[in-house]
């Protein structure tokens, strides 16, 4: 527990000292998706120590397999209520539309676009591992589900610097249904599949206007591991 709140302190203070480094040499303002990318290092970095002391796998972290069908169905549950929470919330409050990410990011060069395609990709696995993985794992340990997802969900929307502050709740939201997607299903695979679609989906459309490469390659895979599972079940012998 201890180290899990040291290592988020740790990803706070580097990405603020990098962030005035780039201010104060080259006049750059704001973090936007540099201030993700530098937050993934950081919680990288935070599990080399773990992993030089031998306590850290990739099933200690999450890393396993999960059951198709709850997985498939949680995860659908858990996008469906963020969504209607976001509605709420932003019909509540009248907000304005929230610009995506990788909005401009069809006007880079190509050596932009396609590092920002890697990291649609990669940062999702990230913090997954990290929020999910390290520090929901170290919260649960201490705490009842609802109160770790929430204080979980509050510390991975906060570090979404990219967003406005009025879009916190949905980061929470989203981020504390994430936990409880990992408590259900023993895996962060699910969670870390919703995070790609969303991040990827976001890429593609900024990208080319539209997401349906992305959407009809997830529901492609959701069927074949529907079917893979049933095909198992069908075949496995009968006591």
């Amino acid at each position: 527990m201890r180290y899990a709140l040291v290592a988020y302190g740790a990803s706070w203070i580097f990405v603020v000292c990098i962030s005035l480094t780039a201010w104060l040499l080259f006049g750059v303002h704001g973090w936007g998706g540099a201030g993700a990318l530098w937050f993934d290092l950081a919680w990288l970095a935070s599990l080399v120590p773990l992993y030089r002391a031998g306590v850290l796998s990739a099933g200690a972290l999450g890393l396993r397999p999960a059951p198709a069908a709850r997985s498939i169905g949680l995860a659908l549950l858990v996008f469906v209520s963020a969504s209607v929470f976001d509605a709420v919330w932003r019909s509540a409050l009248a907000l304005e539309p929230v610009s995506s990410p990788f909005s401009g990011v069809s006007d880079k060069g190509t050596a932009t676009i396609v590092l920002t395609g890697v990291a649609a990709v990669m940062s999702p696995v990230v913090e997954e591992v990290f929020f999910r993985g390290l520090l929901f794992r170290c919260f649960r340990n201490r705490f009842a589900l609802l109160p770790a997802s929430v204080m979980i969900g509050v510390m991975f929307g906060l570090v979404h610097t990219e967003y406005p502050l009025a879009v916190l709740p949905e980061l929470a939201v989203y981020g504390a249904l994430l936990c409880v997607l990992y408590e259900y299903t023993g895996s962060l695979w699910p969670g870390i599949a919703l995070n790609v679609y969303l991040d990827a989906g976001g890429f593609e459309q900024a990208l080319t206007g539209r997401s349906t490469v992305v959407f009809w390659s997830f529901a492609l895979l959701a069927l074949v591991l529907l079917a893979r599972s049933l095909l198992w079940r069908m075949g496995k012998p009968s006591r």
